[in-house]
C-alpha cells in the first residue's frame, strides 16, 4: 500500500510538472503570435517600403518639414519626365493615429501642391501615437512611435536620388 502511495505521488508530481510547462508554453507562444501578427508588426514593413520607395525617386533639392516636424512634403517626377521641375507631390502626415501620404500633382513649373488637382490619400500604418521626420543634405528619416508603449520606436531612413 504504502508503495502504491508512492508512485501515484510521484505520477502526480510528474503529471504536474508536465502541466505546468506546457501552460508556460501556451502563454509565450501566444505573446509571441501576438508579436508576429499584430497591426504594428504587419503595417511596418508595409510604412518602410512606401517611404523608401517614395524617398529614392523624389527630387534631393526641396523638402519641406512643418514647424515641428510631423509632416514632410517630398516632390518627384513622372517616369521619363524631362520637365525642370518635378511634376508630382507627396505628403507624409498622421491623421489621427493613422500614418498616411497624400500623393497628387505640383502646379505646372512650380514646387507647390496644385490644390485645384485631385489628391490620392493612403494609409500606411495604424496605432500610431506620433511621427517625426527630420532631412539632412539628401537623407530624410522618419521615426514612427506605435500606440503601444512596450514596442520601441521604429526609425526609418532613406536617401533621396533625383536631382
Amino acid at each position: 500500500m504504502v508503495e502504491l502511495v508512492t508512485a501515484i505521488s510521484l505520477l502526480a508530481v510528474v503529471v504536474l510538472a508536465v502541466g505546468i510547462l506546457m501552460v508556460s508554453s501556451q502563454k509565450n507562444w501566444n505573446v509571441l503570435y501576438g508579436r508576429v501578427y499584430r497591426q504594428e508588426a504587419i503595417d511596418s514593413p508595409a510604412a518602410r517600403a512606401v517611404f523608401e520607395a517614395i524617398c529614392r525617386k523624389s527630387s534631393h533639392s526641396k523638402a519641406v518639414l512643418n514647424n515641428n516636424k510631423t509632416s514632410l512634403e517630398l516632390y518627384y517626377w513622372n517616369p521619363g519626365s524631362n520637365s525642370s521641375t518635378p511634376e508630382n507631390y507627396a505628403r507624409f502626415y498622421l491623421s489621427g493615429t493613422n500614418l498616411r501620404v497624400e500623393q497628387g500633382k505640383n502646379k505646372p513649373g512650380e514646387w507647390i501642391p496644385d490644390t485645384n488637382s485631385p489628391a490620392e490619400s493612403i494609409h500606411i500604418a495604424a496605432k500610431v501615437k506620433s511621427v517625426q521626420f527630420d532631412t539632412v543634405g539628401a537623407s530624410v528619416q522618419m521615426v514612427v512611435n506605435y500606440s503601444d508603449t512596450k514596442l520601441a520606436p521604429v526609425v526609418y531612413s532613406a536617401i533621396r536620388k533625383n536631382l
